[in-house]
């Protein structure tokens, strides 16, 4: 009879609730609108990437962080954050820079959680939670047509070189040799695919390791993201048993995805930044 009666407590309340934002796509001098820094009453939000440019996109999050104080936000990057965004010096320019911001400002608000490695969070509701936030690279199987027209290759810098004569730097016909400074290297299947199996050995071990209610954030879509139109491609190879799986780009309402729910809520206007997502299918821990 107890097991019965917690077991009805558990899947009848939510043991926590949380809201997804992402791909707002704000210019740099525009202002927010106010649906979208109106947010539902809810214990954690994802900020998720592509709010605007890497300057934008935290002072979104800065604001929201202000105005709800009490609820926890987890920041995790997008194309336009740490890759478009930026006029990059060097590979990890924007991720070093959020990291001294976080570490010698002291202004970095308390309810906001940024970092490169799982995060323990204890919610407003006394719940802890496990967040593991990355980028989510592919494996790229194949693609079809020219690379160069992909999404990847117009948008994401994978290297900067100071060298001239860098193979895979692409210069225009019948420029000058001779150095300007750093130059970038766009994005190529190789360096994806790499990136895709640092990021899964890191899921891997994290998925493994015994903790609290586990929440991985990643801001490509394992299922039919748009950005990867003409590529097939292959998710981490992980097996969330019942955790939470909250990504970008296009929505996507509790799929049942390689044992995780996956969730996803990209997009301005008041009908996005109303939904809340319930979690009621964990004990609490």
């Amino acid at each position: 009879m107890l097991l019965f009666i917690i077991l009805l407590i558990v899947y009848k309340y939510p043991v926590f609730s949380c809201h997804l934002i992402s791909d707002l796509f704000y210019f740099e001098t525009e202002r927010f609108k106010d649906e979208d820094i109106t947010l539902p009453d809810v214990d954690l939000v994802v900020i998720n990437g592509n709010i605007g440019s890497g300057k934008k996109s935290m002072q979104y999050a800065e604001l929201l962080c202000s105005k709800y104080p009490e609820i926890a936000f987890v920041y995790n990057p997008g194309f336009t954050e740490a890759y478009i965004g930026n006029l990059l010096k060097s590979d990890d320019e924007f991720f070093n820079g959020i990291n001294n911001r976080q570490l010698l400002n002291d202004n970095w608000p308390k309810n906001l959680y940024y970092s490169k490695d799982n995060m323990i969070i204890t919610l407003r509701n006394g719940f802890t939670i496990d967040v593991l936030a990355m980028f989510g690279f592919p494996t790229i199987a194949r693609y079809h047509g020219d690379w160069k027209d992909t999404y990847f290759y117009k948008n994401v810098i994978a290297e900067v070189t100071p060298d001239i004569n860098h193979p895979l730097l692409k210069k225009p016909k019948d420029t000058s040799n001779v150095w300007h400074g750093n130059s970038w290297i766009w994005a190529y299947p190789e360096w994806i695919n790499k990136k895709c199996q640092i990021e899964t050995d890191k899921a891997r071990k994290w998925e493994l390791t015994p903790s609290h209610y586990k929440v991985l954030v990643t801001h490509i879509n394992p299922v039919n993201d748009t950005r990867c139109k003409n590529i097939d491609y292959m998710p981490y190879q992980i097996h969330l048993y019942d955790m939470l799986w909250l990504t970008a780009d296009n929505k996507v309402d509790n799929m049942l995805f390689q044992g995780a729910h996956l969730k996803s809520n990209p997009g301005r206007g008041s009908t996005p930044r109303s939904s809340v997502i319930e979690v009621k299918w964990v004990l609490t821990k």
